[in-house]
């Protein structure tokens, strides 16, 4: 699970297709986060998402999302039709979102990589959960 407070804001309807590799616009420090069990999205209110799981030394977006929360949109990202989630308004997110995940089969080290923005110029990139190992107890940062 990922918990992440705040984050990014360029983009009103969403992410670009773009930003499914670098995860930009600006990279800043995101602040120190306590995680639950599963993904999720908790502190502040905010604006703007975009969250992909990947693999190390990878920028391909892997496994499919599940029915986005309110408020966000499937990103196709390297062919992958659900392989991200964005905002596709500016409408504040809940202080606690919940995203569900299909994880692939066949790639064990998997982590989630999130921006988030609170508003135009707050937000956090590059945001990283500590790996999910498939077959170990799940235990993210």
């Amino acid at each position: 699970m990922l918990q992440l407070l705040g984050f990014v804001g360029g983009y009103p309807s969403g992410a670009p297709t773009g930003a499914c590799e670098d995860m930009l616009p600006q990279p800043s420090p995101a602040p120190d986060a306590h995680q639950p069990p599963g993904l999720l999205i908790a502190g502040p209110e905010y604006r703007g998402v975009l969250v992909e799981a990947r693999t190390d030394g990878s920028t391909n977006a892997l496994g499919s999302w599940q029915i986005p929360p309110p408020d966000t949109r499937f990103l196709q990202c390297a062919g992958n039709l659900q392989g991200a989630v964005t905002h596709f308004n500016t409408n504040l997110k809940g202080n606690i979102t919940v995203y569900s995940w299909i994880p692939p089969n066949s790639t064990s080290h998997i982590y989630f990589i999130a921006t988030v923005a609170q508003q135009r110029t707050v937000f956090w990139v590059n945001v990283k959960s500590n790996p999910l190992i498939r077959g170990a107890g799940v235990n993210i940062m």
